[in-house]
């Protein structure tokens, strides 16, 4: 809750600063920063705290402490005390003796990630809040750079079949596990926050522990929060986690970046952030394609229609033997995962 002008402009102030990174933040149409994202800020940083938060960095560029108490010309020791609870809750980035403030992607998903957070009085009112500004137009913003370069790029999985119907990762994903040393489980937040509301229509279809941190992010998850949510894995675990998440028909995406990414998502169609966009709100730069594409063998396809209910982007259609639209095909692959014929191939995209 805002509770005086003071508290309102300080929350302003943190909301310009994350406004030029990725995600940026919703704006109304006078381009100021809503009034809901302000009162969401509003939760994660009380008016003595964001006194004090307005003047950090967003990461990766952090503040030291010292630097800090000179800037508020509070003492390091009442700022560790006062800066703890929203550390504690990711709502800051907190190394050593350094602080930053989350990036937006953070600061929407965060408080779906740690129990202390979402399991608190303020989960619902951060899931309603933060819906609200998703489809206010928010979700746009939230999808694709300012260029029209997608957020999120999807993964594919491997077409061949071994051992019993277990997909193997694919080149693309292996490497970007091996890029990585820790890795840390946690909750899918855009499921997550489909739970805290009541309205997650896959409750009975796809867990909630899904997603998988990698890097610092993993490491800093895995080593700093004594959270249930938060579960440490080896690499040998990572890659037997992302094969079972496709067996059960989750979209496998990653940023969209070269190296180092941070996270690989498992995502579903009806609560992902960026799959809605795409499937719900006509935004074809939600996600970028895989680079890959998937072709059918009519020789070995039996039409049984497997591979139809398995594809998420209505790219698949059965009239004797099946066929894949390759406009609408993301090249996730997860037809490929379980077709009984093994009749479905990958091909890299030219």
């Amino acid at each position: 809750m805002i509770v005086t002008q003071e508290h309102r402009e300080n929350l302003t102030a943190i909301a310009e600063k994350l406004r030029p990174l990725k995600q940026s933040i919703p704006t109304d149409s006078e381009g100021n920063p809503t009034e809901e994202y302000l009162e969401y800020l509003s939760l994660m940083y009380l008016p003595d705290v964001a006194r004090v938060v307005k003047n950090l960095k967003p990461f990766p560029k952090f503040t030291p402490i010292g630097l800090l108490s000179k800037k508020t010309g509070v003492p390091t020791k009442e700022l560790k005390t006062l800066l703890a609870d929203a550390s504690k809750k990711l709502y800051l980035v907190n190394v050593g003796p350094t602080y930053a403030l989350p990036t937006p992607l953070f600061v929407f998903d965060g408080p779906f990630i740690l129990k202390s957070s979402y399991g608190g009085e303020n989960g619902k009112k951060f899931a309603e809040l933060g819906k609200k500004n998703f489809e206010g137009g928010y979700w746009k913003t939230w999808e694709t750079h300012a260029d029209g370069t997608p957020e999120m790029r999807v993964l594919a999985v491997d077409a061949e079949v071994k051992n019993n119907s277990v997909v193997l990762p694919a080149d693309e994903i292996m490497k970007i596990i091996k890029q990585s040393k820790s890795f840390a489980v946690v909750p899918c937040a855009c499921r997550n926050r489909e739970e805290t509301l009541g309205t997650r229509k896959c409750k009975d279809k796809y867990p909630i522990h899904t997603c998988l941190l990698l890097g610092f992010y993993g490491k800093l998850l895995g080593t700093k929060y004594a959270d249930s949510e938060v579960k440490v894995i080896s690499r040998e675990e990572a890659i037997a986690h992302v094969k079972k998440s496709a067996e059960m028909g989750l979209v496998l995406t990653s940023e969209n970046v070269e190296n180092r990414s941070k996270i690989i998502c498992s995502c579903c169609e009806c609560c992902c952030s960026f799959m809605t966009g795409l499937l719900n709100y006509g935004n074809k730069q939600a996600m970028k394609k895989a680079k890959y594409t998937f072709l059918i063998d009519a020789e070995k396809c039996v039409g049984c229609g497997v591979c139809k209910t398995r594809c998420k982007f209505n790219a698949i259609n059965v009239e004797g033997k099946a066929s894949i639209e390759s406009s609408a095909c993301l090249g996730c692959g997860l037809c490929a995962v379980t077709c009984p014929q093994k009749a479905i191939s990958k091909e890299l995209l030219s």
